[in-house]
């Protein structure tokens, strides 16, 4: 009897480990044999994901295919298993060819199903035959990939996958038609490695910031972002990652509309205004993107007013509203119970976005709905056909496209303000707040002039034509033969004849910018471990009049905070701009490239290193985007650099000066965030005192100019520069 009770409990245990815990189990080591088997799996899912022929057969060609429902045991939810497999037979969920969007309440549930079935699979086996079998049974796309993402970035047996680029794996939301028929013209002709020249909009003013609009990169952060901080996420797949969720959201938005205001302030171009339930939205969308098989994204003329639609009215939009607006008036929420939790300084931002979001971290979601989902619903439906129950969703309603709108940023400076109201109800910091006794930063400088340039960008774009099932199988043989798909290249190199799928690719202008390093001179009495953090805002308004500090201060846009240790005495601290916390260190490795390095990991050519920091611990925004674009004759901006305590600043005693301390894209994998300070500190409340302000003697402002040079003047600088070096 002992001996069948302690098996029985051996196998509670095994079971139980197999089941995604909150612990890290590499750190930067090379991956084992089984890992980089189980990603090469995965990332072959991605590869022509609207296709299903070879997939199908390979699934077909096992005895007895598998089948969620023979495997219950083998998930931690077994119930929304049941559920998924059920939609599935009945035939009950989104139609294959229909598009899909996360902020539909139908959408989401279907996919929550499917995301949990992923998540709560007890093996790595598991979870990649429930991956193939979505697949297999055609459940629609974009809902899968959507779910298979968020897996990915969430399971413990996948950290350290890097995920293929979004816009690589559904270039339509990414790409316009006019384009994508040029690749498959392309295709359709054999035209053997063709590029794609991705032709920026014109017409408008708004086709000025085309450089943005059409940076693959830039549009699917949004995605990244809100994939690894899921709003749908419940208490039950683990909290530790939520940690101050609410705040995040405020803090990404409000870094999203700053960055917007400065690009408009650099091509001297209206700022942006706030959304009015009653008022115009004064400029269009005419995105010019299309479906896979739905047909194109709705458009919206200039002007348009928001009016009802089948998903959201504006009386109901407007009544949760002005429920948020008391809670902040009364610095407040009521709770289902009518008990009321108090906005505080330290916890109110929080509480705030998790109610305006929503999470399920909300305390009232039934009394205060969700206006930030609600909202993108509205603005989406604006264009649509309210005849129909059915239309296709408008940018509004994907994260990978709302940043193709001005609607986006609109609407996101009338939530803005809302959190703006709310800090201002909170008292302004003091003197003693702000300084850090026995620190003093005397001067900042540059080692050079912040120059922004465009630059070509070049991705795939394979996945985004069709194929035949024979040219399929030739797509898939490059992933199956030794040595991965340049070994692939080379054999078609040597037998041309041979050839019969073209490689696509498409290039785009981006913004980048020179390196710079800041020079940062601080003087301190005694040795201490200080969080620098820097700031950049414009020095104007749209007018061309100087701002003052309490207008400039919440125009901040944080461009990097890290940690370090000051000797006793006067030096200068260097910090490059490629170091920054608030952008991603990594180029984005394209999915033929992941497979090849998968490929030759395995067959022992190479290693390939879990690097748990790719997402968990980087700001992840684009680091070719960390500057405004600026002009030709130099757009002025303000950098306030500040240097406080970090032993108050940091939320743990484990922390030490030189590790992360910026806001995490993803802060799963056991991290939380090190900083006790507000996201957006010191400029977070209002500045009543400027030169109180202006004086602590641990802050220091400058006058930057950022100028924006084009090809030829980039072409220049770059042979100067060559022959300064040669000269040496």
């Amino acid at each position: 009897m002992k001996l069948l009770l302690f098996l029985l409990v051996a196998i509670v245990a095994s079971v139980a480990s197999s089941w995604p815990t909150d612990k890290w189990p590499f750190s930067n080591e090379p991956a084992d044999k089984e890992f980089l088997k189980l990603y090469k799996d995965i990332l072959q899912l991605y590869v022509n994901p609207y296709q299903n022929g070879v997939h199908e057969q390979s699934q077909q060609q096992q005895e007895k295919p598998f089948d969620p429902m023979d495997h219950l045991h083998d998930y931690e939810y077994p119930e929304s298993v049941r559920d998924l497999c059920r939609m599935v037979k009945e035939g009950r969920g989104l139609p294959w060819e229909a598009p899909f969007s996360v902020f539909h309440p139908e959408h989401r549930h279907q996919m929550e199903l499917a995301f949990e079935a992923l998540y709560s699979a007890r093996s790595s086996r598991t979870f990649l035959q429930t991956a193939q079998w979505l697949r297999r049974v055609k459940v629609n796309p974009s809902l899968w990939l959507f779910a298979l993402n968020t897996a990915v970035l969430h399971r413990v047996d996948t950290r350290g996958m890097v995920l293929p680029p979004h816009y690589e794996v559904e270039p339509h939301r990414y790409v316009r038609d006019r384009d994508i028929r040029v690749a498959y013209s392309h295709k359709m002709r054999h035209t053997d490695g063709a590029t794609v020249h991705i032709r920026p909009l014109s017409g408008s003013e708004e086709s000025q910031l085309s450089y943005l609009s059409d940076d693959p990169q830039y549009n699917e952060y949004e995605l990244m972002a809100h994939q690894c901080r899921p709003f749908w996420w419940k208490p039950r797949y683990g909290d530790d990652h939520f940690q101050r969720h609410g705040e995040l959201f405020f803090y990404q938005h409000h870094q999203a509309l700053g960055r917007m205001r400065m690009e408009r302030r650099s091509l001297r171009m209206p700022d942006v205004v706030p959304m009015t339930l009653d008022g115009p939205i004064p400029v269009g969308c005419h995105p010019g993107l299309s479906y896979r098989f739905a047909g194109a994204f709705p458009s919206r003329p200039d002007n348009a007013r928001i009016v009802d639609t089948p998903d959201v009215t504006k009386d109901t939009f407007n009544t949760y509203a002005q429920r948020v607006k008391t809670a902040v008036d009364m610095h407040s929420i009521e709770t289902p119970k009518h008990q009321y939790v108090h906005l505080d300084n330290a916890k109110g931002v929080n509480l705030l976005g998790n109610l305006i979001e929503p999470t399920k971290y909300s305390l009232n979601p039934r009394y205060y709905g969700g206006i930030n989902t609600l909202g993108h619903l509205l603005i989406g439906g604006i264009s649509g056909s309210h005849s129909q129950h059915q239309r296709n969703p408008s940018v509004m309603e994907h994260y990978e496209t709302s940043k193709r709108d001005y609607a986006f940023f609109s609407f996101h400076h009338y939530l803005d303000d809302i959190l703006k109201k709310h800090k201002g109800h909170l008292e302004p910091y003091t003197k003693e707040d702000l300084e850090f006794p026995g620190v003093r930063v005397g001067k900042v400088q540059l080692d050079r002039d912040i120059t922004t340039f465009l630059e070509d960008y070049e991705f795939d774009l394979d996945n985004a034509v069709d194929y035949s099932p024979v040219e399929e199988m030739e797509q898939a043989s490059r992933w199956q033969t030794e040595g991965g798909y340049h070994h692939h290249q080379h054999q078609q190199q040597e037998k041309k004849d041979d050839l019969t799928l073209p490689k696509l690719k498409a290039v785009t202008k981006r913004l980048n910018h020179h390196p710079v390093t800041f020079l940062i001179h601080i003087d301190s009495q005694e040795k201490k471990d200080v969080t620098v953090r820097v700031f950049l805002a414009p020095k104007y308004d749209q007018h061309h009049r100087e701002m003052t500090l309490d207008k400039q201060g919440w125009q901040m846009v944080e461009i990097d905070r890290f940690t370090t240790t000051v000797e006793a005495g006067e030096q200068v601290i260097e910090r490059k701009s490629t170091e920054s916390s608030v952008v991603a260190r990594h180029e984005r490795l394209h999915l033929k490239e992941l497979l090849t390095k998968v490929e030759d990991a395995i067959q022992g050519k190479s290693e390939f290193k879990l690097d748990k920091h790719y997402y968990q611990q980087e700001g992840g925004y684009p680091m070719h985007l960390l500057f405004p674009r600026g002009s030709a004759e130099g757009t002025a901006y303000t950098l306030a650099v500040m240097v406080t305590d970090l032993d108050k600043d940091k939320s743990s005693s484990d922390i030490q000066p030189g590790q992360f301390f910026g806001v995490p894209l993803c802060p799963k994998s056991g991290h939380k965030y090190s900083d006790n300070r507000s996201m957006i500190f010191p400029f977070d409340r209002p500045i009543r005192h400027l030169d109180t302000f202006r004086q602590i003697p641990n802050m220091h402002f400058m006058d930057v100019n950022i100028y924006h040079r084009d090809q030829q003047q980039q072409n220049q600088i770059q042979q100067e520069e060559n022959n300064f070096y040669l000269s040496y």
